[in-house]
């Protein structure tokens, strides 16, 4: 049974000279995802699968990390076993290698991880701003401690977002002035919702799409 499982598994593989790239389903984080040896039958890590299936069992407080980073592979010899606390460690310690915009995989940006800063020192949820931004809420938990990206200077606010400060003030658009939870309701939008599409879009942009009194 394993070996049919392991046939599959490599079915959805393309192996190079290093890594064994997934072509499967990938999650939304960029990670290769499949149920393929797993008795719950839903997706998960293609890596966790690719461990399980040519190495043996993982615990299940702990996760499996890439040696390579290359986040569609699925080699098992790029692969370890560790707890959240060492693969924290290990971004950390090669972030330090390659640092920001320079970094070979880098998703973010220098502008972009200086505003991550801004919303998770005024309160927005770090899971929400992971998915936004298309990264793991672990990347964000190590920028918003200054974990990752140090070489950036630690500003309160970026100085082309000053404006988003208006955010937690009284708001004022064609001469109407109301307070964040009086223009949410009128716009028939969550408080938190608002505030996410006032830092996408700027509050003219989205006053002009959700209001209509």
């Amino acid at each position: 049974m394993k070996q049919d499982q392991k046939e599959l598994f490599l079915s959805h593989v393309k192996k190079t000279d290093t890594c064994w790239i997934w072509t499967g389903a990938k999650s939304r984080h960029g990670y290769g995802a499949t149920s393929i040896n797993n008795p719950k039958k839903n997706n998960r890590g293609a890596h966790r699968a690719s461990y399980e299936l040519f190495k043996g069992d993982v615990p299940q407080d702990k996760l499996v990390c890439h040696s390579c980073d290359n986040r569609l592979c699925v080699n098992p010899d790029h692969l370890w076993i560790g707890t959240p606390k060492d693969n924290s460690q290990d971004m950390t310690k090669k972030n330090r290698c390659q640092k920001g915009n320079n970094h070979n995989r880098a998703i973010l940006d220098e502008d972009k991880v200086i505003y991550i800063r801004f919303l998770c020192d005024n309160g927005f949820k770090k899971p929400e701003i992971a998915n936004f931004f298309g990264v793991d809420p672990d990347t964000i938990r190590l920028i918003a401690r200054r974990k990752l990206w140090k070489h950036l200077p630690n500003l309160t606010i970026p100085p082309e977002r000053k404006e988003t400060k208006k955010i937690t003030e009284k708001l004022e658009y064609n001469g109407i002035t109301h307070y964040m939870k009086d223009w949410a309701k009128m716009m028939d939008l969550s408080r938190t919702t608002l505030r996410k599409y006032i830092h996408r879009d700027g509050w003219e942009l989205t006053v002009k799409k959700y209001y209509h009194g």
